[in-house]
């Protein structure tokens, strides 16, 4: 998805959506634990949604295999 037609989301989603302060975003983001924001002139700095809930849903699929990958029983 381009950014023409991607949602923009604002620290106050992220922070709602991970569940953690807005300090931790910022180091989340600097870490490269969350997508990195995008900077737009006269809004400060913004999410992509589309960037947010393909790192969610990446995070989920792991979190599915808390022994890394599948096992033959």
């Amino acid at each position: 998805m381009s950014i023409q037609t991607d949602e923009l989301l604002r620290v106050q989603d992220i922070m709602r959506i991970y569940g953690i302060a807005r300090s931790t975003v910022y180091a989340k983001a600097k870490e490269g634990l969350i997508p990195p924001p995008v900077s737009i002139p006269n809004m400060k700095f913004r999410w992509l949604r589309s960037e947010i809930m393909a790192d969610i849903a990446a995070k989920t699929a792991e979190a599915e295999r808390p022994y890394g990958g599948s096992h033959a029983s």
